[in-house]
């Protein structure tokens, strides 16, 4: 029979033990967060998304800020890119007016298709609905630069089929262009659970990255068509060695653009 002493004493070491196995956790789980794993921690993701409402830029940062927060390098073209209304005064001060506007459709292009998704491991594109034409084109393109492309839906709207199905209703074009599909159902009655949930799709893209970069390593680069390699070298022109794209490199830009107009104008024939 166990006296009341001991059995106090059992109780006390029973506490003890689960705040050792606590504090024991803790560390672990702080460890984790501040020393991402090395595969992790020299990833840059290239974030492809619309950009055109509260909604969607909102999303965006949020989204960037959690994969960041998990070790990754993350470019994103809102935050990263250019400043519009700078870079069309920048081009305004050169260009006849008519001119402006493409000329910044240019350097935007170059930007982002010719520098900074070669420079990523992987495009993680938001494929709800209305999938934007601009993301499709540059999970396009990262395919053929034989980038890993993950392709993310939380829309439940399914116009190309219905939401339980491999790509969750989405046209199966983009899909193609996708190593992986993730599909994911928010229904968050609150802010908190909303989180929530961002913080489990953050952790389900975490594993699909991991995963598709172990498959991958070792495997050869494949060769560039020969429009993705102008692409490539007109962004070199534009961009090499330049620091601030929307502080003193911005003038730099410009003035560049100026120099190899000819050479960096893309406007199609339209007749």
């Amino acid at each position: 029979m166990i006296s009341e002493t001991g059995v106090r004493g059992r109780a006390v070491l029973a506490t003890v033990f689960a705040a050792i196995l606590f504090t024991m956790a803790a560390v672990a789980e702080a460890q984790d967060a501040a020393e991402p794993a090395p595969v992790v921690a020299k990833t840059r993701i290239y974030f492809a998304g619309a950009l055109f409402s509260a909604r969607e830029t909102y999303f965006n940062v949020v989204m960037a800020e959690k994969i960041e927060k998990a070790g990754y390098s993350v470019i994103l073209p809102q935050r990263d890119g250019f400043q519009f209304l700078r870079l069309m005064l920048a081009l305004d001060k050169r260009l006849p007016a008519e001119d402006v506007l493409p000329a910044v459709q240019d350097v935007i292009y170059y930007l982002d298709m010719g520098h900074f998704i070669p420079s990523c491991d992987v495009v993680l594109a938001n494929l709800d609905e209305p999938v934007d034409e601009g993301v499709v084109v540059e999970i396009s393109y990262a395919k053929l630069m034989g980038k890993i492309v993950i392709g993310i839906r939380t829309d439940i709207r399914s116009p190309y089929g219905e939401s339980k199905s491999p790509y969750g209703g989405m046209h199966f074009f983009p899909a193609y262009q996708c190593d992986k599909v993730l599909s994911f159902f928010f229904a968050g009655k609150s802010a908190e659970q909303e989180n929530l949930q961002l913080d489990n799709m953050v952790k389900s893209v975490d594993g699909a990255v991991v995963s598709l970069l172990e498959r991958r390593n070792g495997a050869p680069t494949p060769a560039l068509p020969e429009h993705i390699v102008r692409i490539q070298d007109g962004a070199r022109l534009l961009f090499e060695g330049v620091g601030d794209i929307n502080g003193e490199g911005l003038d730099v830009v410009a003035r560049r653009y100026m120099e190899h107009k000819d050479k960096l104008r893309i406007k199609p024939e339209t007749r």
